[in-house]
């Protein structure tokens, strides 16, 4: 049940949001007093803890107050959402944490980062934390920043350095000013620059999936992942296909040289069900470079030709069939899968699709500097109200560590909730079109070639896989 008060009083910031707006342009960040009034009306306080203070507010009613302030000013809506979600992960911190969080009262403004980790060194108790990050929108404003670090990283030994959330006063950074843009200059978003700040382990938590909520997060709000907690106002019926999104989206196959036979055939079961559901999408397909292979809208049975090419042919004394992966077997990776996660977006806002579903089907792998890349463009997927699925083919246990933590366990729909069909018929009477054929099976080629000679990174394989 939503909370109209809330809405109400969001409806009635409108003269001051506007009045203000073209002052916030000018001066490239969210004005005094319609920050003052934002504050006044508590919402600030949405995803803070009652026992904190705050108000507990579910998730639809949020999305309807963020809508609301949208209306008048895009900047002061997403200077609105953005410290509702650090507050929100506050939920992830030890008591202690979340208690000196908040010690100034429920009124704070947190302002985050996910984009370029900052370096952690250990030490007793908690981390000496140094580096420069971009894009921290209302840092001017904000009584905390939130920053993604990497810890002892020079001390990894070549394996996966730990990845931590930390807090800490802004008063221990410098602004830098950088934020001289076209677009949502209200936003503030400049760069911070830190120098050997400690921050003690208590205001400080692990990016893994699976996590406790603080005593102070005990209701059913925290239990939502991050991105969950702003999609599930929009929950797609699923029924009819087994877990995949029918609604209009676009579907994103990843096709690079770590796919191996057992995902393909999960990805042709994928494609089948999606036929069956008789709904509408648009496809795009990358290895390491993205293409638009069809526009969103596009009828499901238009993957059919799709699905024939990637069905091997029966292996015959004159014809050895198709092999299980078309990449050649020398190169390995330069995948990025937030390139193909970007252009899926853009094809949704090109064709004026809003709340759209993107499903990839990928085995998570991508490049080790693609990683901050990825979770801003998943954090831009949730500000976008795009619900985003995801079906793992044989993840590494890190990209899928990685995806739900940032998405949560419920954005993963197993293969094995994808029932198989009868595969579509390959001989050449089955009437598919063969100028799309052609052009499918060009379209391969160029990937093929652009994965063999443009990459430049070994990534680790899962067992069993070619090296």
């Amino acid at each position: 049940m939503t909370d109209s008060s809330l809405i109400d009083a969001a409806r009635e910031l409108a003269p001051i949001i506007r009045e203000y707006s073209g002052e916030a342009e000018r001066e490239r960040r969210l004005s005094q007093p319609v920050l003052m009034a934002l504050r006044e009306a508590g919402l600030l306080r949405m995803t803070t803890p009652r026992s904190l203070g705050g108000l507990e507010t579910d998730p639809v009613t949020r999305a309807l107050v963020i809508e609301e302030i949208g209306r008048h000013d895009s900047a002061a809506a997403w200077t609105l959402e953005n410290p509702l979600d650090w507050a929100f992960l506050c939920c992830r911190l030890p008591d202690e944490g979340a208690e000196e969080v908040y010690s100034r009262g429920p009124d704070v403004l947190i302002a985050g980062q996910f984009g370029r980790p900052l370096k952690a060194t250990s030490t007793d108790g908690g981390y000496h934390i140094c580096g420069r990050a971009p894009f921290v929108s209302n840092c001017y404003d904000a009584d905390w920043i939130l920053s993604m670090v990497v810890v002892d990283e020079d001390d990894s030994a070549g394996g996966e350095p730990e990845m931590r959330m930390v807090y800490f006063p802004s008063e221990e950074c410098e602004i830098i000013d950088t934020w001289d843009v076209m677009g949502m200059r209200g936003t503030g978003s400049n760069d911070i620059s830190v120098t050997d700040v400690y921050v003690p382990r208590c205001r400080t938590f692990p990016m893994v999936p699976d996590f406790e909520p603080g005593s102070h997060y005990r209701g059913p709000l925290y239990r939502l992942p991050l991105v969950g907690a702003a999609a599930s106002a929009r929950d797609l019926d699923a029924g009819r296909t087994n877990g995949l999104p029918t609604a209009s989206g676009v579907l994103v196959v990843d096709l690079s040289l770590s796919i191996g036979p057992d995902d393909y055939r999960t990805i042709r079961a994928t494609l089948r069900q999606l036929i069956a559901s008789d709904g509408s999408l648009g496809l795009v397909m990358f290895s390491d470079v993205p293409y638009e292979m069809l526009p969103p809208g596009t009828p499901a049975r238009e993957l059919e030709p799709v699905l024939r090419l990637l069905t091997p042919r029966r292996a015959t004394t004159n014809n050895p069939g198709l092999p299980a992966n078309p990449w050649s077997q020398s190169f390995s990776a330069g995948t990025r899968i937030s390139s193909a996660l970007e252009l899926a977006h853009d094809m949704l806002v090109r064709d004026g699709i809003s709340h759209g579903t993107v499903l990839l089907l990928s085995d998570l792998v991508t490049a080790p500097e693609d990683v901050p890349r990825l979770a801003r463009t998943l954090q831009g997927l949730q500000d976008a109200s795009i619900n985003v699925k995801v079906v793992p083919l044989s993840p590494l246990k890190d990209g899928r560590t990685i995806f739900e933590g940032l998405l949560g366990k419920k954005a993963l729909i197993a293969p094995s909730r994808i029932a198989s069909s009868e595969p579509l018929p390959t001989d050449a009477s089955s009437g598919l079109p063969v100028a799309l054929l052609v052009l499918g099976a060009l379209v391969l080629l160029v990937l093929a070639a652009h994965e063999r000679f443009a990459g430049r990174l070994w990534l680790p394989r899962p067992e069993g896989r070619p090296a």
